[in-house]
């Protein structure tokens, strides 16, 4: 590859990532942002935060907080370090890192497709179909990607997890990364490989489940012989295996299960089963075609002798076809099952489907579809990405303004020690339109209406907290 491809393919990166800090830039604090800015004390998250609420000014309180949650309110300490980290720095320092583990996503999404090799040495366009996909099977996902407390909790937890896979690709297909991992050091670089696969096991509930039983299969079925090789997988296991545990069994899981089912926010039962399988069927039907296409072929590739590395490719993709759908199908049974728990499960369904595209590709098997008709398809996916890409730079920059226009209010409010309850708009007209934004912005729709216009709403007291201000509410629709 010429020197000038491989500046377009930083070209093209940077593009990306001035984008995403973009969205990132005019996305406020949302929700959850607030009460995390805050030392956790053992306080439900939906109770109002005490008037002597201290904030998070270092990495000990991250700490400290975090400890307490485990036993109050949840278990995903990984996550939530993250996020009470940069909420601690600030979100400006936010916005700039998260733009950036968006790219790395998207590179770890190409690496693994193609066999684990990490290189810049690709063409320009492959990241940019990497890009348009991730973007348009985004569909009510977008907040994950601009919403500190979420990103924390799927955005970056998801790239922990591409790169322990990413990393396992290349331990357990290439000879010499083995040798890598397993040289004179292999003590201290095993002890390291234990750590992160503790660190990726704490991250969500519905995937590593999943990886352990399948990296737990490899072992038993492909005969492994090397020493090597099953001493990776076997510290691999039991690390993931011991911070998934960690995970599940946190006994603030149970706390936060039971203050919510308290006060209504979860159901029991069928109403709650029903509600799940609607979500799921929701999500299903958005990514069907991605589906399909990976179904079909790899019932095609039954027929087919391949050689060995196409052979490992197909084992991939059928690996990474049933985490995508397991994972999306056992939120069923979930207590809450929320869009967002999907997000894996697009990001495992898309690099199935760009491993069974590469294993067409290398064998010249003939399209799915005439040509003229792929290029059509193709037209209308790059069309509907602009067009979305340019509505949604639109309304988060109203969002933007309108945030700005509220904390001028708040400082206003701030110089004025006798005035009694802050009344805001948080939101502009058209983001109120939860439909109408979602179809011009591909769902896309930056998150709206952190506030209430109950200034005694446990977010509203916690916002008025976070600002120094007596009490703040939004403004009575008419």
């Amino acid at each position: 590859m010429s020197l000038s491809n491989r500046k377009l393919n930083f070209i093209v990166l940077f593009l990306i990532f001035l984008l995403m800090w973009y969205f990132n830039f005019c996305t406020p604090l949302i929700i959850d942002d607030y009460i995390y800015s805050f030392i956790w004390t053992g306080n439900s998250i939906i109770t109002p935060l005490q008037e002597d609420a201290v904030r998070v000014k270092s990495f000990y309180d991250v700490l400290y907080s975090q400890w307490n949650h485990y036993f109050t309110w949840g278990g995903r300490t990984i996550a939530h370090i993250f996020a009470q980290t940069f909420l601690w720095w600030g979100k400006q320092y936010f916005n700039i890192f998260n733009a950036g583990i968006f790219v790395i996503m998207l590179l770890e999404i190409k690496w693994i497709i193609d066999k684990g090799n990490i290189t810049f040495d690709f063409k320009p366009k492959d990241i940019l179909v990497v890009f348009c996909i991730v973007w348009i099977f985004s569909f009510y996902l977008g907040d994950i990607y601009t919403w500190l407390t979420l990103s924390c909790n799927y955005l970056w937890t998801m790239v922990l997890m591409l790169a322990f896979l990413l990393l396992y690709e290349r331990i357990y297909f290439f000879p010499k990364e083995q040798e890598c991992v397993c040289g004179e050091t292999k003590v201290i670089k095993g002890l390291l490989m234990f750590v992160f696969s503790v660190i990726v096991g704490w991250t969500n509930e519905n995937v590593p489940c999943f990886v352990i039983a399948f990296l737990s299969y490899f072992i038993i079925t492909d005969n492994i012989c090397e020493k090597n090789k099953k001493q990776i997988m076997f510290v691999s296991i039991f690390g993931m295996l011991l911070g998934y545990s960690l995970l599940v069994f946190a006994p603030g899981n149970y706390v936060r299960y039971l203050t919510l089912l308290q006060v209504g926010e979860i159901v029991e039962g069928i109403e709650r089963l029903k509600q799940n399988v609607l979500t799921f069927t929701i999500m299903f039907y958005i990514r069907i075609f991605i589906y399909f296409y990976v179904v079909k072929n790899l019932v095609s590739f039954r027929s087919i002798s391949f050689c060995e590395n196409d052979r490992i490719l197909l084992k991939l993709a059928r690996f990474y076809f049933l985490m995508s759908f397991l994972s999306m199908l056992v939120m069923i049974f979930s207590p809450e099952f929320r869009y967002r728990s999907t997000f894996p499960s697009l990001i495992f369904i898309i690099i199935s489907a760009g491993i069974v595209h590469s294993i067409k590709c290398s064998n010249n098997f003939p399209h799915d579809i005439p040509p003229v008709l792929k290029k059509i398809l193709s037209l209308t996916a790059v069309a509907y990405t602009l067009c979305t890409l340019i509505t949604s730079v639109y309304f988060y920059n109203l969002h933007h303004i309108q945030s700005k226009i509220m904390l001028s209010q708040i400082e206003g409010a701030k110089m004025n020690p006798d005035a009694s309850v802050l009344i805001v708009k948080d939101s502009p007209y058209p983001l109120d339109d939860f439909i109408f934004t979602n179809l011009l912005t591909g769902g896309h729709l930056p998150r709206i209406n952190t506030l209430t216009s109950d200034e005694n709403q446990w977010i509203n007291v916690d916002v008025a907290l976070y600002y120094g201000i007596k009490a703040i509410r939004l403004e009575e629709e008419d």
